[in-house]
């Protein structure tokens, strides 16, 4: 398969001035010429056919928003950072950075530009690459740099759509040095330095006291603060309908400190916003508890993945498309891609039970860390499911379990030093700032562990997914049989289908035998256990009663 083409229509170029582009959340956008430029062209329109949250409106109907908009978003808000920063900077201090035309145009088409390289169904399709070990370090970055830059390392990629960017930045660039008399930071319009600040990395201007002086564009897209965060969670929260809380993005901007520091000016906030930036986090927490790990989308997501091993098609090939164009490439497949496709289309998709959550099997976690999400290990635990699946009586390939631990807190986040303290002279953490945050996600002092871990880990719940196929049959049975003891069927089908499938995690993934006397008989384990299969028969008693 090739890339897709580009069109044979002719696009006009957009009009001098503003153009109008209306935004859920902020209303009428400006945007410059050179940015609807950048937005028109076919590589960048694609992305109108990713949505932001891949299969989360599945739960979410409203969450059908897209890359597009987010990018478009996230532009705006560089846009507004700009003016903001241009504030705090004395013009006439040729030290400083100079905020002018060329840097505002950095600022935009590098926020514009940031999630430009993410494939069909945005990280589904990056953990689809982490299973096949040839291509287990594709990343959306990497392949945004291929296409903001035009490069396969130092090679030039001849394909049109990786020259689209590349020679649109040429044309901006060369305008620009024309109206602003080749100004100092004109190499940040380097194909290059646009996708170093896009990925959250400095640029390289190729003189030390530049690279000094535009440091601070590192932290502007991809930080604890930075304007990729408060869109995104701003947008997934307004898109969802799921409240988050108030991610106030103008006490974030309005706080910012721009200042010369260990001989580089850096971004930093004022002390008084960690409430704001606190906010944020707890937003994030939430929207990867609610959203980002629904268990419907994880099975949704574990569903797609396993269809884009099957199609065996190169991460090349794919790269480019958008969501219903894999979806349809599934259905001009074979059967099971097909079925996988019509389960995404039409919501039939897997039932997915709670076992337990990872702090509950703590002691487990290096057996856990053998199954990781590489290719040899995915499919050694793939066999294990299959295996799991003979014993419940159900086809192969129709158990999965997501056993991943959702990093809901990132300690990061909370350690690094992004405030400045002006009376002490000295950067400070949210840690130092607000101390009860320590307590809660900070380090152990006595064992060295992170409590954020921990918190990651009691949050996280490992599921097992089955189709309703599998079940339907004997629940139709149970129905007619035990019209009076619906209970005592219920257990039966539960010992026959599903209790194989919890003793499978413990027994084949864990590796606990049944005859362990140490972990079994343990009277905390014996409760756990009672537990699960109370849900689980509870489970069963819906389904039977919804017939």
């Amino acid at each position: 398969m090739e890339f897709i083409t580009t069109s044979k229509f002719k696009k006009k170029i957009p009009r001098k001035g503003s153009g109008l582009y209306y935004d859920p959340l902020y209303g009428y956008i400006p945007l410059p010429n050179y940015v609807r430029e950048m937005m028109d062209l076919e590589v960048f329109q694609r992305l109108r056919g990713i949505k932001q949250l891949s299969t989360v409106y599945l739960t979410f109907p409203g969450a059908v928003h897209t890359r597009f908009d987010h990018c478009v978003g996230t532009a705006h808000l560089s846009s507004i950072m700009f003016k903001k920063l241009q504030e705090l900077v004395d013009p006439s201090d040729s030290n400083a950075p100079k905020f002018n035309k060329t840097l505002e145009t950095c600022m935009l088409l590098s926020s514009l530009l940031h999630d430009v390289g993410h494939g069909p169904f945005g990280h589904i399709f990056e953990m689809f690459c982490k299973r096949k070990a040839e291509f287990s370090e594709w990343t959306h970055e990497k392949l945004g740099k291929k296409l903001i830059t035009g490069k396969d390392g130092n090679n030039d990629i001849e394909k049109k759509e990786f020259k689209q960017i590349r020679e649109l930045l040429k044309k901006i660039k060369n305008n620009l040095k024309e109206m602003e008399s080749n100004p100092e930071n004109l190499a940040l319009l380097n194909p290059i330095n646009i996708y170093n600040i896009a990925a959250g990395k400095e640029p390289d201007l190729r003189e030390p006291k530049l690279n000094n002086k535009y440091y601070f564009l590192k932290n502007i897209i991809a930080s604890s603060y930075g304007i990729d965060r408060l869109d995104y969670l701003k947008r997934d929260s307004y898109f969802s309908g799921v409240n988050t809380g108030n991610v106030d993005i103008g006490e974030i901007i309005s706080s910012l400190m721009l200042f010369k520091y260990e001989g580089k000016y850096r971004l930093f906030l004022k002390p008084e916003a960690a409430p704001a930036l606190e906010s944020i986090l707890q937003a994030r927490n939430l929207v990867y508890r609610r959203l980002y790990h629904n268990s419907v989308h994880r099975s949704a997501q574990e569903l797609i993945i396993r269809g884009l091993i099957e199609l065996d098609m190169k991460p090349e090939e794919l790269c480019l498309l958008t969501d219903n164009e894999i979806l349809n490439l599934f259905s001009e497949k074979n059967y099971v891609l097909k079925d996988i496709s019509e389960r995404i289309k039409f919501r039939i998709l897997y039932e997915n039970l709670h076992i337990c959550s990872h702090i509950d099997i703590k002691n487990f976690k290096s057996e856990l860390n053998k199954y990781s999400k590489k290719e040899k290990e995915w499919i050694k635990l793939k066999r294990l499911e299959d295996s799991i699946a003979n014993d419940a009586g159900m086809d192969k390939n129709k158990v999965f379990y997501d056993i991943e631990i959702i990093p809901a807190v990132v300690y990061k986040d909370f350690s690094e030093e992004v405030f400045y303290d002006t009376i002490e002279e000295k950067p400070k953490s949210l840690f130092d700032l607000a101390n009860h945050l320590e307590m809660i996600y900070g380090q152990d002092k006595y064992t060295y562990e992170k409590k954020a871990d921990y918190f990651n880990e009691s949050v996280s719940d490992i599921i097992v997914c089955f189709p309703y196929d599998e079940i339907v049959h004997q629940l139709e049975e149970i129905k007619s049989k035990y019209k009076i003891d619906l209970t005592k069927g219920v257990e039966e089908l539960y010992k026959q289908k599903l209790d194989p499938l919890i003793k499978g995690l413990f027994e084949k993934i864990l590796k606990v035998l049944e005859s362990d006397n140490k972990y079994f008989q343990k009277k905390e384990n014996k409760e756990k256990f009672e537990n699960i299969k109370k849900r689980c028969i509870n489970y069963l008693l819906d389904l039977v009663e919804l017939l």
